[in-house]
């Protein structure tokens, strides 16, 4: 019996050094790549040929370039409140809920990224309260990620501060 196909699209980097990542992902009945008719149901397994139906997408790891990856992991645990429980393989990773995992992987050289965590305000308080702790310089814009004042964007709270490899980190509330 032949299946949906998948069929997936990258966006191109916004400018130079900036890569975005979006996947575009429509599941289309088999049809029109392998010749069946639309009235064949019997070797679709679904009736309503035309339909086009969205797919639910979660990103399961992503890996984030570091100096040095176990201080990576060590650092973004302690200042997030998570948990680092060793290295696998060459990752260190981190665990940030029951579907993402950053892999920290050790490279020479590397471009630094922006990475956005919407928190909740709780949360928030205790990444925000580490970071003061331990005397990290934070601001309130991706421009401005050492000004050590917080904005107040969509409703709710947000700052930025570099992480040790200097990739731009973000937490937000709304």
């Amino acid at each position: 019996m032949a299946g949906p196909y998948v069929m997936a699209r990258e966006s191109p980097p916004l400018r130079a050094g900036h890569p975005l990542l979006v996947v575009c992902v429509t599941v289309f009945p088999c049809y029109p790549l392998c010749g069946h008719s639309t009235q064949d149901t019997d070797n679709h397994g679904t009736d309503n040929q035309d339909s086009e139906a969205a797919m639910a997408i979660l990103l399961d790891h992503t890996i984030v370039p570091a100096h040095d990856n176990e201080a990576s992991a060590k650092f973004f645990a302690h200042i997030f409140g998570l948990d680092y429980a060793g290295t696998v393989s060459h990752f260190a990773p981190v665990r940030l809920n029951e579907s993402l995992v950053l892999d920290f992987d050790t490279q020479r050289t590397f471009e630094p990224h922006h990475y956005a965590f919407k928190v909740s305000e709780p949360e928030f308080e205790a990444i925000f309260q580490r970071v003061k702790d331990d005397g990290i310089a934070y601001g309130s814009g991706p421009r401005t990620p050492d000004n050590m004042a917080i904005n107040y964007r969509n409703g709710g709270r947000g700052f930025y501060f570099k992480d040790p490899n200097g990739h731009l980190l973000e937490v937000l509330t709304a």
